[in-house]
């Protein structure tokens, strides 16, 4: 709801300070990457010849993204998250229906 517009936008700083600052277990890790490969898994084909053509993306790039994330490791994503989430490097935006018709 648009009321609420700050105080999500507030909590999520935090969730993502928590992030580039606290630690990550294996477990959490593994999850993470079991869900995200579950719905990488999940897209058709076309989604990913459209976001290939759209991003210039290599033609190879479904294989090799799912082969970079089996592969990263906490210490990666620690080192990703304090470079993107460093003091006003991050922007977030949000689309959709302000009076909520869309849920």
């Amino acid at each position: 709801a648009p009321g609420r517009a700050e105080e999500v936008s507030q909590r999520m700083t935090e969730s993502f300070s928590t992030l580039a600052t606290g630690s990550i277990s294996a477990e959490e890790l593994a999850e993470a990457r079991g869900r995200l490969l579950g719905r990488l898994n999940a897209r058709p084909v076309e989604d990913w010849l459209r976001d290939i053509e759209a991003f210039s993306l290599p033609r190879n790039y479904p294989l090799t993204i799912k082969q970079r994330l089996e592969a990263a490791t906490v210490a990666d994503l620690q080192t990703l998250a304090k470079k993107i989430f460093e003091a006003n490097a991050l922007t977030v935006v949000l689309a959709g229906r302000v009076d909520g018709a869309g849920k």
